[in-house]
Formats: structure tokens, sequence, C-alpha cells
């Protein structure tokens, strides 16, 4: 009896270490998926420009997506798996009740334990865990209603010139975010609104200055893995 106690002990105890692993997993792999997004944004709040590192991110995104959602499955699968049922072995007494956090049923009454078991907390705790990696894993798509989008402030504006820049390579509103930034830091620039949805950035010159365009290109080729090119230069 003891024997098989052990047996079931050692069951349990690897299967709730491969539970917590891949739920671990998952969450360190959600975070630095959307490390592209969110990055440049606490950089830029911390006043450093996190825009190479942030591309370098962006690179892996493709690779740990997958490698996010793998390892919640796996976390599904030894949470959700079906016991096995046990059989008493010979000279053994078969167990009259079921015990609780057991991964193995009992021989002689398949019937679940009533109240909160460590079974229903690991459930439970699978489920805030989910919820957490979705919300990391598509942060890029609605990270533009946390930011409020971009572009739009600077149409009132009747005191400066405007130029308009193409640029290519914004995965997210974050991106416009960091761009944004890079661009209200150049010499001769006044304002700027940079919109992910147009895929372009409109740059406020005081009127009378000729606009440092070649401080703006690069600028926004500072900002991250991003090309501009004028709108008046497009062929």
């Amino acid at each position: 009896m003891l024997r098989h106690e052990y047996k079931k002990n050692i069951a349990f105890g690897s299967r709730m270490n491969a539970v917590v692993i891949a739920q671990f997993g998952a969450m360190a792999s959600a975070i630095l998926t959307s490390a592209c997004c969110w990055l440049p944004i606490l950089l830029i709040a911390g006043g450093v420009s996190g825009g190479a590192l942030a591309a370098t991110f962006e690179g892996w995104r493709p690779v740990l997506l997958p490698v996010t959602f793998a390892l919640l499955g796996v976390a599904f699968y030894f949470t959700y798996r079906k016991p096995k049922v046990a059989t008493a072995e010979a000279g053994e007494a078969c167990c009259p009740m079921p015990r609780a956090n057991s991964e193995v049923e009992t021989c002689c009454s398949p019937e679940n334990v009533k109240g909160i078991t460590l079974k229903k907390v690991n459930r439970a705790m699978l489920w805030v865990v989910t919820a957490f990696v979705l919300a990391f894993a598509f942060f890029p798509n609605y990270v533009g209603y946390l930011l409020g989008g971009g572009g739009g402030t600077l149409a009132a504006r009747t005191d400066l010139d405007k130029v308009v820049v193409r640029i290519e390579g914004m995965t997210c509103e974050a991106c416009a975010t960091g761009i944004e930034d890079a661009l209200g830091k150049v010499p001769g620039v006044a304002a700027a609104d940079v919109s992910y949805d147009k895929k372009q950035a409109v740059v406020g010159i005081p009127r009378g200055i000729e606009p440092p365009r070649d401080a703006i290109l690069t600028a926004i080729a500072g900002a991250g893995n991003y090309r501009g090119q004028f709108a008046d230069q497009d062929q």
C-alpha cells in the first residue's frame, strides 16, 4: 500500500512540475513576444531610445509566438489530462475513498473529491495564466487603443509648415510612439505626428525654416528598423 502511494505521489509531483514549468515558460515567452511594442514605450518613459532593441525582438516574434502557444498547450494537456485508474496490487488493500490532490484515481471509488482541491486550484490558475499570455501575445493588436492612436494634432496648427514622410517598417502603434519621440528631438522640428494606420509622419517646421530632411530621416532610422521617404520625393 505504501509503495502504491509513493508511486502516485511521484507521478503527481512530476505532473505538477511540468504544469508549472509550462505556465511560467508561456508567460515569459509571451512577454518577450510583445517586447517589440511595450519595450519602446517603457524606455521612452525613462528617457531612453530603444528602437534598435525593439527591432531585435520584432525579428524574434514569429518564433516566440508559436513557442508561447505550444507551452500553453502543454500546460492544458497536463492539467486536464484524464488520470489513470489504479488497480490494487497483490497483497495491497484498495483505498476505500479517493484521496485529494492525487493524479491517479482510486480503484474503489472513481468519484471526485468534493471541495477545493489542488487540481481545481491548478485549473483556475491555468486560466489566469492564459488570460495573461493572451494579453501580452496580442498586445501589438490593441496597443493603439491604449495609446489613443497617433496623428492629427498638427492639422489645426497654422503657424507651422508641414512635411509628410512615408515610413516603412512599423508593426504597431508603439512603433509610431517611438518615432514621434525621436522626431521631437530633431533640431528645427517644432512638432511631429506619426500615424501607424497611415504609415506616415507629419512633421511641423517653423515657417521660413528649411526642413532638416537628412536629420529627420536619420532620426526615423535611428528609432528602429524603419525607413523614411518624403512624400514630395515619391516616384
